[in-house]
């Protein structure tokens, strides 16, 4: 049996929520979720007040659906 890699099996267009906690596949397939809201916010972590971790958990959500969005773009169709 042939090994499949995601991007065999999960096709993009890519998105978020808009709120940068889910990442969604073609169809609106949830396949992703945006973790750290401890780590931006906790005592232990960052001590980001709410807006500044928002802003943080978007900006990584939207990288990861620009990245899996180029890489898909430059594979041969």
């Amino acid at each position: 049996m042939k090994e499949r890699n995601m991007s065999e099996r999960i096709r993009g267009p890519y998105s978020t929520d808009g709120m940068g906690v889910y990442i969604f596949a073609q169809n609106n397939f949830m396949f992703a979720q945006v973790r750290g809201w401890g780590g931006l916010t906790g005592g232990g972590g960052m001590k980001l007040n709410d807006r500044e971790a928002a802003e943080v958990q978007k900006a990584n959500a939207q990288f990861m659906v620009d990245a899996m969005n180029e890489k898909e773009a430059r594979e041969p169709k």
